[in-house]
């Protein structure tokens, strides 16, 4: 597990096999009040990716509440961008903000999810991908590190922006690391 604290948030990285019962209900049901609810979305807020991933959780720990969510995928999927390019990424998604101090993606917050100096350490990269609907899409359009790479559709008919996130600046290093990765848990 890597943790940070900051005031009375505490942000973890966990995999699905170290997580609580109380831990995973918690993270469903903000998932459906974030992602089905909110954004009025017909999501499954549970699928098949949920026991091979990590998670990236925020807790606030004065108040008693998950804040923040996200899922960072450890089978990456082949993304394939505009250009042809098969990107074998950790895939970055369920991710579900909660309290306006914290966000997605570096530089937009004092806290963020993305949890690059983790991944690094598990895959051996800082390498993700991401589907953003058009909102949080308008906000990474505008950073640095990110790079859209095409559209796609989802599994429930929604439009998609994908970015990948290359810190390293080398998709062909990324790949061949995620190659090298074995998940702790095979199914």
């Amino acid at each position: 597990m890597f943790r940070e604290e900051h005031s009375y948030y505490v942000k973890e990285l966990r995999h699905y096999k170290d997580l609580s019962l109380d831990d995973y209900r918690q993270m469903i049901s903000l998932r459906i009040d974030g992602l089905v609810v909110k954004n009025q979305r017909c999501i499954n807020p549970i699928d098949e990716f949920d026991r091979d991933a990590y998670f990236c959780n925020v807790w606030n720990v004065r108040d008693d509440y998950l804040a923040a969510t996200l899922r960072v995928r450890t089978r990456p999927g082949e993304v394939v961008g505009d250009d042809g390019y098969i990107y074998n990424y950790p895939i970055f998604d369920r991710c579900v903000v909660a309290d306006k101090t914290i966000s997605m993606f570096p530089g937009t917050a004092p806290i963020h999810l993305y949890c690059g100096d983790w991944t690094t350490e598990i895959y051996g990269a800082t390498c993700g991908s991401f589907t953003l609907y058009d909102e949080p899409a308008k906000i990474l359009e505008r950073l640095g590190y990110a790079r859209k790479i095409g559209m796609n559709i989802d599994e429930n008919g929604y439009p998609g922006h994908v970015f990948v996130i290359e810190f390293s600046g080398d998709r062909d290093e990324c790949n061949r690391l995620m190659a090298k990765y074995e998940d702790p848990i095979p199914f």
